[in-house]
């Protein structure tokens, strides 16, 4: 019978999905660019379900995190003038 929800074979491409993903967080943070921080980090939690078993809480963890950040940067940004 095959399981409708079995990803064991994608296991390594999302294993390097979560490692990109984390790279750019890590890039758009230091351009300041925290809006694709927070979505990076939405990303994370998404990868995170897949890996509930190995590394998915500190995957949970991390874009829990972005999203803070994110969040937190977002308010101290000075809105760019288009004059």
């Amino acid at each position: 019978m095959i399981h409708l929800f079995d990803v064991t074979r994608f296991i390594p491409f999302l294993l390097i999905a979560a490692f990109v993903n984390t790279f750019s967080a890590y890039v758009s943070f230091r351009r300041r660019k925290y809006l694709y921080t927070m979505l990076s980090g939405v990303l994370q939690i998404i990868l995170s379900i897949f890996f509930a078993f190995s590394i998915g809480p500190v995957l949970f963890g991390l874009g829990s995190l972005q999203i803070y950040l994110g969040l937190i940067h977002m308010k101290k940004a000075k809105p760019i003038r288009l004059n």
